[in-house]
């Protein structure tokens, strides 16, 4: 694969995570600027959302506020899903009128009873989201070591992890007996299998869904959780070396798991390569130098610094938040 970027007269600041709309724009949130991006189809850079001030208040465009806008995610029905982060607060956009509404968390860090309503229910820190086809809503709630599920009813309970518990065990058995050590990034695939990235722990777990979200269970899926090298390609990803996984997306129609390790500056991919062989990881970009280089060249020459965010272009390549060089680039294949 080769690097590109686009819109190369925008001045950006710490861009965090990345989306793709349904009709192919990239939106992305710019930490530092405390506002939501959009690449329109012409190439031009616009303010999806936020005034830029740090404080919370809902409205259309450019009167809504954000305090920390970090993880995103599109819903089945096009509408952009904010985590803000320091705000501990879930925040939707409808992208056609630009509107701003909160749907989760009270602004206070906090860890509410199971089944509470998400309005009402205070957050700790929510880095990033995942949707699932029929309107489940996940969340990475990063001080609260878990994944919370937001159902249709607008309810909110801990999916995996053991609430204000960070620890890392539990493969093998059931999601909410598992430990996880304040997870970051979700990546879901169209068979309901939540990828959550557990950087503290090296590691990248997926939660498999049961006959209801009470059964379901973890499962190890990449990294060693001992050695934060980068090794392991070629081979299957449980044996890998992850320093500080921060982001995982999946491809829906490869089923390829991308996952960001932003310490070691590289994009690795886990595919079932088939057979015998079965899952096995590979570095897909990134020289791990911490730099910045290799625009128009192979991917895997290329140089970031502080990769964060990572969204699949449903054709074959995939947008990354070069968060530290203040770029959004793509990679083609």
């Amino acid at each position: 694969g080769t690097w590109e970027y686009s819109a190369t007269n925008a001045a950006l600041d710490s861009p965090g995570y990345a989306a793709v709309l349904p009709d192919g724009q990239v939106v992305w949130t710019e930490t530092a600027n405390r506002v939501v991006r959009i690449m329109l189809s012409d190439g031009t850079i616009d303010t999806l959302a936020g005034s830029g001030r740090n404080e919370h208040a809902d409205g259309v465009g450019r009167a809504a506020s954000f305090q920390f806008p970090y993880g995103l995610a599109v819903t089945p029905d096009g509408a952009l899903l904010v985590a803000d982060y320091s705000g501990h607060r879930i925040r939707r956009i409808d992208v056609a009128s630009r509107e701003v509404t909160t749907i989760a968390g009270t602004g206070t860090a906090g860890l509410a009873g199971e089944g509470t309503l998400a309005l009402t229910s205070p957050l700790n820190d929510p880095f990033d989201l995942a949707v699932a086809v029929d309107g489940t809503i996940y969340v990475s709630d990063h001080l609260n070591s878990r994944v919370a599920r937001i159902d249709s009813a607008g309810r909110i309970w801990t999916y995996a992890g053991t609430p204000g518990t960070p620890g890392d065990s539990g493969d093998g058995g059931g999601a909410t007996a598992a430990r996880f050590q304040y997870p970051t990034g979700l990546g879901l695939d169209p068979a309901g299998i939540l990828y959550v990235a557990d950087g503290n722990a090296h590691r990248v777990r997926r939660v498999v869904p049961g006959a209801t979200p009470g059964t379901a269970t973890v499962e190890a899926f990449a990294g060693n959780g001992v050695n934060t090298r980068w090794e392991g390609d070629g081979g299957p990803p449980g044996a890998a070396g992850l320093k500080n996984p921060f982001e995982v997306a999946v491809d829906p129609a490869t089923g390829t798991v991308f996952i960001v390790d932003v310490s070691l500056g590289v994009i690795r991919a886990v595919r079932d390569e088939g057979g015998a062989t079965g899952l096995v990881i590979r570095t897909v970009a990134g020289d791990g130098s911490l730099g910045f280089h290799g625009d128009g060249g192979p991917a895997t020459g290329a140089g970031f610094f502080g990769p964060i965010g990572l969204a699949v272009d449903g054709a074959g390549g995939f947008y990354v938040a070069d968060a530290d060089n203040d770029r959004i680039r793509h990679a083609h294949f």
